[in-house]
C-alpha cells in the first residue's frame, strides 16, 4: 500500500556526481540493513523523524530497449500510528509502509522499481523512458521536504541520531542517470545504498 503528495518543484539533475562506493554507506532493501533496523529498535517505538539519502540501481526492460537507471534521492522514514512509512521527497509522490523498519524501507524499494516498470511499459523507445524517469525523479513532494528538512536540523543540533546508518552532508547532490545498455555486464550491479542525511 502506498500515499501519494502532490509534487510541485523541479530540480535539476546532476550526472556528473555519483559516490555510491564509499564504505561509509550501508546496503538499502537488503537484508543486512534490515537486521540492522530491527536490532536497533527491537522492543521500543520509533517516534522520530529519520532523513535519508538513497540511492537505486534498477535495469528496465520496455518495448525494444534495456535502460539502467541510477539515482541518488531524499527520502523521510517515519513511524505513524503503529506502522512505519518510508516517504519520497526527490522523487516525490510515493511512499510505502511496513510493520517494521526494515519492511518500510524495502517495501519503498520495490514501489519505485514497480513504477519504472510502469514508465517502461508506457514508453515508446528508449528516449521517451528517459524523459519520464527524469520528469518522475525531478518532482519534489514539498510536504515531506519541509518535514525532511525540519528533521535534518534536529540531525545537526543532536536532537536525533542513528548509530544504525553513517551520516552524509544533506546537501548533497541530487542524481538521476538513465542510460541505454547496449551491453549489460555483472559490474552494473550494485545494492541500494542509504545514510542519515546531516
Amino acid at each position: 500500500m502506498t500515499k501519494h503528495h502532490e509534487g510541485g518543484e523541479n530540480l535539476a539533475h546532476s550526472e556528473n556526481q555519483r559516490d555510491c562506493t564509499t564504505t561509509a554507506w550501508l546496503s538499502f532493501c537488503k537484508s543486512p540493513l534490515t537486521r540492522q533496523l530491527e536490532v536497533a529498535y527491537a522492543g521500543g517505538v520509533m517516534n522520530t523523524r529519520y532523513p535519508l539519502l538513497f540511492s537505486r540501481r534498477e535495469l528496465v526492460e520496455g518495448d525494444g530497449f534495456i535502460a539502467g537507471v541510477a539515482v541518488a534521492g531524499r527520502a523521510l522514514l517515519t513511524q505513524e500510528d503503529g506502522e512505519y512509512w518510508t516517504e519520497g521527497v526527490n522523487p516525490g509522490g510515493f511512499a510505502a509502509k511496513g510493520k517494521s523498519l526494515g519492511e518500510a524501507l524495502a517495501a519503498f524499494c520495490e514501489e519505485f522499481r514497480i513504477i519504472l516498470f510502469d514508465i517502461a511499459a508506457g514508453a515508446s523507445d528508449f528516449g521517451a523512458f528517459k524523459a519520464e524517469v527524469e520528469q518522475f525523479f525531478n518532482e519534489t513532494n514539498e510536504v515531506a521536504l519541509r518535514e525532511w528538512e525540519a528533521a535534518v536540523a534536529e540531525v545537526r543540533e543532536g536532537k536525533i541520531d542513528a548509530d544504525w546508518l553513517s551520516k552524509r552532508s544533506a546537501d548533497s547532490p541530487r542524481t538521476v542517470e538513465v542510460v541505454l545498455v547496449d551491453h549489460p555486464k555483472a559490474a552494473n550491479n550494485e545494492e541500494g545504498l542509504a545514510e542519515l542525511a546531516a
